[in-house]
């Protein structure tokens, strides 16, 4: 998959620099920015869904139609690496969007798309589609439109629109046909907000597994099972092939939150695959939250800073906000290179009510002393 349409800020200069040494802890309160946006875990698909997800996926390649239609195009890859995304259905409630992105159908457009309704445990298909991107689009009804977006140059985004109709979505006209340039009118408006989270795969989760059994501190649950009903995990890219990891076990709602590590992962490829291994090493151990984010500082450049904010609830509309952090001089992170304890402050709700989507501009901002806290 093209790193660079996955992570774009993995092709910036900025980002070549990264962590290397530790900050110390503050050693009075002060306020720092607030993320324009955190990642909530739980936004993210645990083992056990990428597990049913692919059992419909098999279920679906069984009928002989699907089974004709794969056989004669390229295949669709190995469903372990399969991407999956939530998507909101209004009455029909929540569905997954899979990307087949280790197809060898996948181009400088797009991959294979799969859409899927939840059921109880299962998944039901409805679309068989492809692109690079989707959204879901008003349609006047209490189920919206999905769009799919393939990438056909530069300056131009075919656009493919479908509509529930009697049960089943079918392919309605799309207004504009196509995307050009920085476009956001009708079918266009979506197409650069599909993604919640950055997901891993079930592949993915596999080794994330294998390595927290292993380590002597972290997150650290009995079993496989337990671990895929309870995992939650997020990527976000560093420098080049290497990325870190944000694990949490639990619910990690804005109501409860959930236990929380970071790893990075140094990735490389075997010469006849282009399936990456980890490297991984702990970055930053058990604390407790819901969410998080990343943001660089590169106002010096010869010691450009990053931070992760992690997001814990404090009371119904209170946010604490933990900031870690670390600098580099140099070409980036290495195994071993740690996030410390930077900062942290409380965010409270202009309404008394944690708004359900996240506007940095609804709080009001507290420092705390960070002393003797548990961070």
């Amino acid at each position: 998959m093209n790193k660079c349409r996955r992570f774009a800020f993995l092709c910036s200069a900025t980002a070549l620099l990264f962590i290397a040494r530790n900050l110390p802890a503050q050693s009075s309160p002060q306020t720092f920015p607030v993320p324009t946006n955190i990642q909530q875990l739980s936004d993210a698909v645990t083992p056990r869904e990428y597990e049913a997800v692919a059992a419909a996926i098999e279920a679906e390649m069984k009928k002989p139609a699907v089974q004709q239609e794969v056989e004669q195009g390229p295949g669709l890859g190995p469903l372990e690496w399969i991407r999956v995304d939530r998507i909101a259905l209004g009455s029909l409630g929540e569905g997954v969007v899979a990307e087949f992105n280790h197809s060898p159908a996948c181009g400088t457009g797009g991959c294979p798309m799969w859409v899927f309704v939840h059921h109880g445990d299962a998944y039901r298909s409805v679309i068989r589609g492809g692109g690079w991107s989707f959204a879901t689009v008003p349609s006047g009804g209490s189920v919206p439109d999905i769009v799919l977006y393939w990438q056909m140059g530069a300056e131009e985004t075919d656009v493919a629109r479908y509509r529930y109709r009697d049960g089943k979505f079918v392919s309605v006209e799309a207004k504009p046909k196509k995307c050009m340039g920085e476009e956001a009118r009708g079918a266009c408006a979506g197409r650069n907000s599909s993604r919640a989270v950055n997901g891993i795969s079930l592949a993915e989760y596999k080794s994330l597994w294998e390595e927290m059994k292993s380590a002597r501190q972290g997150l650290r649950v009995s079993s496989w099972e337990t671990f895929s009903e309870e995992a939650h995990a997020i990527e976000w890219g560093l420098v080049n092939d290497t990325t870190a990891v944000i694990a949490g076990l639990g619910a990690c709602t804005r109501e409860k939150d959930c236990g929380i590590s970071v790893y990075g992962c140094k990735q490389s490829y075997a010469a006849d695959s282009n399936l990456p291994k980890c490297e991984y090493w702990p970055m930053l151990q058990s604390v407790r939250g819901w969410g998080a984010a990343m943001r660089w500082d590169d106002k010096d450049a010869f010691a450009p800073r990053t931070t992760l904010i992690v997001a814990r609830r404090k009371s119904p509309s209170e946010i604490e906000l933990h900031r870690y952090a670390a600098v580099t001089k140099g070409a980036g992170p290495v195994p071993g290179t740690t996030l410390k304890p930077d900062g942290c402050e409380v965010l409270t709700s202009k309404t008394r009510v944690v708004p359900k989507e996240w506007k940095a501009s609804s709080f009001l901002v507290h420092p705390i002393d960070c002393t003797g806290t548990e961070f």
